[in-house]
């Protein structure tokens, strides 16, 4: 089994407006869409305090491109871990960010 741990962060185009982290855990999911749906997760929370449409039945892929188009987020990242979990294991994963000003 396959223990997946990925961060993302929003960040908004204007420095003076706050972005948003997000975390997710999954075990035995696809890690490219585990690290997309942490960067949904930290997109979804930005759009809606700035006003952009955000509509949770749309795909992410749908969300980041209206979320793009509005000029109002510059960036959307992220990044994950993961570990491999025997049966009968037990394993802890950890990610971190650091924050540069």
């Amino acid at each position: 089994m396959q223990s997946h741990r990925p961060i993302a962060m929003s960040i908004p185009k204007d420095r003076n407006t706050h972005g948003y982290l997000s975390e997710y855990h999954t075990f035995d999911e696809n890690e490219k869409v585990t690290e997309d749906y942490a960067k949904y997760l930290a997109g979804f929370m930005l759009a809606n305090s700035l006003g952009i449409e955000a509509d949770e039945t749309l795909s992410w892929y749908t969300n980041k491109e209206i979320w793009e188009n509005s000029g109002k987020i510059s960036k959307l990242e992220s990044t994950v871990k993961s570990a491999i979990v025997k049966p009968g294991s037990y394993t802890t994963v950890f990610v971190g960010a650091i924050f540069l000003f």
